[in-house]
């Protein structure tokens, strides 16, 4: 979606620092693995009703170009979400915003910003696969 590498920088660090203090909990057994599904699951909620609001603004027959600013509206949106924490005594925002990108970095495509980010997705994995076979 465009991002600028300060806000690419941004990204990245919450992502680690969530990555780092669930598995924290985890390993000090302050949190459940079910309640880290049950939190996954609310924030994929949260991301699907957005996801929707934008795909009822029109984007069918939209350009790349013209669906980027959409991606990054979704992103902002859900970047500013300041309801989402795993335990209400829990509201460093870091926590909220690196789940989200872990939930979009996982294999299964459930959740990205892009208005097309599974054909965009794809498209660059079988891109990646040609170019080491060929």
């Amino acid at each position: 979606i465009s991002l600028s590498e300060k806000r690419i920088e941004f990204a990245l660090r919450d992502y680690y620092r969530a990555f780092m203090q669930r598995s924290r909990w985890v390993s000090d057994l302050l949190v459940s693995l079910s309640e880290l599904e049950r939190y996954e699951k609310r924030l994929h909620e949260a991301w699907e009703e957005y996801f929707e609001i934008l795909n009822e603004s029109g984007i069918d027959g939209q350009t790349n170009h013209e669906l980027i600013p959409k991606g990054q509206q979704l992103y902002d949106q859900l970047m500013r979400i300041s309801h989402l924490n795993i335990r209400t005594s829990c509201t460093e925002p870091y926590v909220m915003k690196g789940s989200f990108h872990i939930l979009a970095d996982k294999k299964n495509l459930s959740l990205g910003w892009h208005p097309h980010y599974k054909d965009l997705l794809q498209r660059a994995d079988s891109d990646n696969q040609e170019g080491a076979t060929g």
